[in-house]
């Protein structure tokens, strides 16, 4: 993990936030976040506005002058979009090659990782950016203090979600071979599907030995992964690279331990950072059949070995809210489906198929 910072378990040093760096190994930095120090240290300027607001009458009776850095930690996600926006800064610095997010293999995680886009995507639809600049333009005090501390939220927010979304970005998935691990597995890889990340390898943790005597002479080698785990997961992950990790006898801690883990993992692999070929895009819209008013168009949705009894969909306004495992999103429609009406959905495969028809009431003519 040349040239990157993630947590590196018994690692010494640590504390305060991500501008304490402690140093472990040439071109290796680990880090561990401070949720509060993070929160007071990125959202200091805007408590500060909102402070100014309160000294309004609006102000007042929203409570707005009195908050702390500690009472915003409890804003759902306001931890992730700030410890995300580290990230940020840290990839955006130029002085690393990589930087790796430990992340707890969990559906929340994913779902926290989304959270970036479906602000914005919520800011935008109650108070569009365009609203937000005209109340700028009223030269009102408060108006001018809560605008400038939203903006300042979404700035956050905006850079988090461009992450996310980089091509460079990539999620590696840790899983094992028994029927609960597997299917846990598998519900993680569609939310990640539906959460548009991009899935790069998936380990395997306690693969089958198939030759004891080449796993004493060189510790790793000689696992595989069972064929039928593998075409599960080549079908929920096409393109990713599958590991086989050996059970390492005790939990790794520090880099040293973390070093051999590795050469195990990636034996001979040239590029441990190599990236699968980019997917086809997770939601696709095109033109089925007919045109006018006749027109069929469909809105693939990329969810691969999703329990279809964990699917939901819906509408409201200009977007559709698709269900599975458990997580549900906000999708935009495309323009020309706005002006449509679901007449349909089903699964083809790999992808969730929602049909539309032209509405007659606002189709052009």
């Amino acid at each position: 993990m040349l040239g990157t910072r993630a947590p590196l378990g018994s690692a010494p040093g640590g504390g305060g936030g991500f501008r304490d760096v402690t140093p472990i190994a040439p071109r290796v930095d680990a880090f561990e976040p401070d949720a509060v120090g993070l929160v007071a240290d990125r959202l200091r300027a805007i408590t500060a506005l909102l402070a100014a607001a309160g000294r309004h009458d609006h102000g007042e009776r929203l409570g707005l002058g009195s908050l702390e850095p500690d009472e915003l930690t409890s804003v759902p996600a306001a931890e992730e979009i700030v410890a995300l926006s580290g990230i940020v800064d840290l990839a955006d610095s130029g002085d690393y090659d990589v930087v790796v997010l430990d992340c707890p293999a969990t559906h929340e995680m994913l779902r926290m990782i989304d959270v970036p886009r479906a602000l914005l995507d919520y800011a935008e639809r109650v108070w569009p950016k365009h609203r937000r600049m005209a109340r700028l333009a009223d030269g009102d005090a408060r108006s001018v203090v809560i605008v400038s501390a939203i903006e300042r939220v979404l700035g956050v927010a905006e850079r988090a979600a461009a992450l996310l979304a980089d091509p460079r970005t990539t999620v590696r998935i840790v899983g094992g071979t028994g029927t609960l691990a597997l299917a846990h597995t598998r519900r993680l890889l569609a939310v990640a599907a539906l959460c548009s990340l991009r899935i790069d390898a998936v380990v395997v943790n306690r693969a089958v030995v198939v030759n004891r005597a080449v796993v004493a002479d060189r510790a790793g080698e000689g696992h595989e992964i069972p064929a039928d785990v593998a075409a599960v997961l080549r079908r929920a992950a096409p393109g990713a690279k599958l590991l086989a990790a050996s059970d390492f006898g005790e939990e790794p801690i520090g880099l040293a331990d973390l070093t051999r883990f590795g050469r195990r993992l990636y034996r001979d692999d040239a590029d441990v950072l190599a990236r699968p070929d980019e997917p086809a895009a997770p939601i696709r819209v095109e033109l089925e059949s007919g045109e006018g008013l006749d027109s069929v168009y469909a809105m693939r949705v990329h969810l691969p070995l999703t329990d279809p009894a964990t699917l939901t969909l819906g509408r409201v306004e200009d977007d559709v809210i698709v269900g599975a495992e458990g997580v549900r999103r906000r999708v935009r429609l495309a323009s020309v489906l706005r002006r449509c009406v679901v007449t349909g959905a089903e699964l083809d495969g790999t992808d969730l198929v929602v049909r539309f028809r032209p509405d007659s009431r606002v189709w052009p003519e």
